[in-house]
């Protein structure tokens, strides 16, 4: 991929204006065309308008075609409009979609019905093959897939399969194809009850603690991993489903604030809201972050972890539910010391008003969160415009009521500028006059 010019130059200040979330789709596609790196910036745009991404899927140059299909803010129906692609690449692109590179961040994107429909009678193996494959695929599309003419399609459909249904099963345990039969025949097997016992009892703790989460362990082995020595194990095993909050509260476990845990797919997949209300009310820290990444929790259990003494509980809810509360968004934006920090600035829910108490903290980034606020006063906004911390003066150099004349002196600024630039109420003016210095 091709590097972005760096900003002080005229095409890499044209490529900033990328990010402008008022740049016209006009402006953005001629950027596109004529600035080198320009496209990567474009990938991890946070939403697509459905303009834009009729615009990209429908030019002349394939790479920015499968940029639609790889962004992770493409929406599935805004993927789905390169299913019938003329070029094979991009169509595999589309049928793959955007890569589940952090699994408990990057929500499902399937694509509607009808594009999948597109997608299993698509000419290209290659094509319905990466469908197959795709993180994002629904499952009764994969099973569809269990049935295509080619076997390697068959075959991969049914290895990502997480529950073949038991027709799709019988199925391929006579297909023409060997290695298909053999991948059949396995995923039919009862479990090797023998192996799970060996890795119980396996002198590497990491293979312990898998087994310790291990639903078909006998209660013996479970009772020995209980006062395991290592207390990754002890933390495995005091989150298995069977257990009371009295047996979990036995076990010598500790959960510290950094620890990463895997949480237990029984409560980050689970449906049955009994489940998911006694984990939200559990004493178990690890059963409550767990429930955190369950993107189906209502409403109600949602105001209750947003209310959660661990920050992490918090964080996760952020991170992984579709409607964080707003104090919650807020919260850990002011707290967090992960990388993902700012990830929730453009969330919906996250406040864009009652920021102005935060102008007087000692924090630079919790002043400059004053930039959001809409009902910020005039004055106020002149006044953090001249802060002396230039993360500050950068939040402010994107408010949309700043002074004209403050906004032009901030363009004028090498340290400003690239901030300067994603400012909404950009003069138009101005835009055409740094297109028109990149030679655009």
């Amino acid at each position: 991929m091709e590097k972005t010019p760096p900003f002080e130059t005229p095409l890499g200040r044209a490529a900033a204006l990328i990010t402008n979330p008022a740049l016209p789709v006009d402006a953005m596609m001629r950027i596109l065309r004529a600035v080198p790196g320009a496209p990567g910036e474009v990938e991890y745009l946070r939403a697509f308008s459905d303009e834009l991404s009729a615009r990209l899927a429908t030019h002349e140059d394939p790479a920015l075609r499968m940029l639609l299909g790889r962004a992770p803010g493409v929406t599935g129906p805004q993927r789905a409009l390169l299913v019938a692609d003329p070029d094979p690449a991009v169509r595999k692109q589309a049928a793959y979609g955007p890569d589940p590179t952090d699994f408990f961040r990057l929500p499902r994107s399937p694509m509607p019905a009808e594009a999948y429909r597109v997608v299993l009678a698509d000419p290209e193996v290659a094509v319905r093959l990466r469908a197959a494959l795709s993180y994002h695929t629904p499952d009764d599309v994969r099973a569809a897939l269990t049935r295509d003419p080619e076997a390697r399609v068959r075959r991969e459909a049914l290895e990502e399969l997480e529950r073949p249904p038991r027709d799709v099963l019988a199925a391929l345990l006579d297909d023409p194809d060997e290695q298909v039969r053999v991948v059949a025949e396995r995923r039919s097997q009862p479990r090797d009850t023998a192996k799970d016992l060996r890795e119980a009892a396996d002198p590497d703790p990491w293979i312990r603690a898998r087994a310790a989460r291990d639903g078909h362990l006998p209660a013996d082995v479970v009772a020995r991993l209980v006062a395991d020595p290592d207390n990754r194990v002890r933390v495995a095993v005091s989150m298995r489903p069977e257990l009371t909050e009295e047996q979990r509260a036995a076990i010598d476990y500790h959960i510290d604030p950094s620890d990463r845990i895997q949480p237990p797919t029984w409560v980050t997949d689970a449906t049955d809201p009994d489940i998911v209300r006694r984990c939200v009310y559990s004493a178990h820290v690890g059963l409550r972050r767990a429930a955190a990444y369950n993107p189906k929790l209502p409403p109600d259990l949602v105001a209750v972890l947003a209310e959660d003494e661990d920050f992490i509980v918090r964080l996760i809810l952020t991170e992984s539910h579709p409607e964080p509360p707003a104090a919650v968004l807020l919260d850990v934006v002011l707290r967090s010391e992960f990388v993902t920090r700012f990830d929730g600035l453009r969330h919906p829910n996250f406040p864009r008003t009652g920021l102005t108490h935060l102008a007087d903290s000692s924090d630079e980034v919790a002043r400059g969160l004053v930039a959001l606020d809409r009902d910020a006063p005039d004055e106020l906004i002149a006044r953090l415009a001249r802060d002396e911390s230039l993360i500050v003066r950068r939040w402010m150099a994107r408010h949309a009521r700043l002074d004209p004349a403050v906004l032009a002196a901030f363009l004028d600024d090498p340290q400003t500028v690239k901030s300067a630039l994603n400012n909404p109420h950009l003069p138009p003016e101005y835009i055409e006059a740094t297109l028109a210095d990149a030679g655009i």
